[in-house]
């Protein structure tokens, strides 16, 4: 299992890599990292930087939005879906319809065991990225 420090390592390391694929831990790790930092900077540029707030929170996307993408696609593969169904969920009149297949049915499924058309099954690769302390260690949960 991933945790939340080597899975946004490994979002950046792999930041333009749209093949392959990523375990559902890495998927949702960096999920909460963009919502924390979306949060974050939100919060941040509203109380302290006035009419320029939005500005530290639009730098934050742009910076995350291959990424944020290529973790989409990357999970999508794991899963057996194509990675551009996520192009779906970005047009409006989809939204409701394929937003919730797409990002929560699709990216909640278990990988797919041993090699797909994507790739290798991720817990299945040795990823030097995945060295270290996680989460829960350096904060001595368990």
């Amino acid at each position: 299992m991933t945790d939340f420090f080597p899975a946004v390592k490994t979002a950046y390391k792999r930041y333009s890599d749209f093949g392959g694929r990523s375990t559902r831990a890495e998927y949702w790790w960096w999920m909460f990292y963009m919502y924390l930092g979306t949060l974050a900077l939100a919060v941040f540029g509203g109380l302290l930087m006035g009419e320029f707030g939005g500005l530290p929170l639009v730098i934050f996307w742009i910076i995350n939005l291959t990424p944020f993408f290529a973790v989409i696609t990357r999970r999508l593969h794991d899963s057996g879906k194509p990675g551009w169904w996520f192009l779906l969920a970005v047009l409006p009149i989809y939204k409701m319809f394929v937003f919730l297949p797409v990002f929560v049915v699709f990216t909640m499924l278990p990988s797919e065991k041993g090699m797909n058309k994507y790739g290798l099954q991720p817990s299945k690769i040795d990823r030097s990225v995945f060295a270290g302390p996680g989460l829960g260690k350096l904060l001595n949960l368990w």
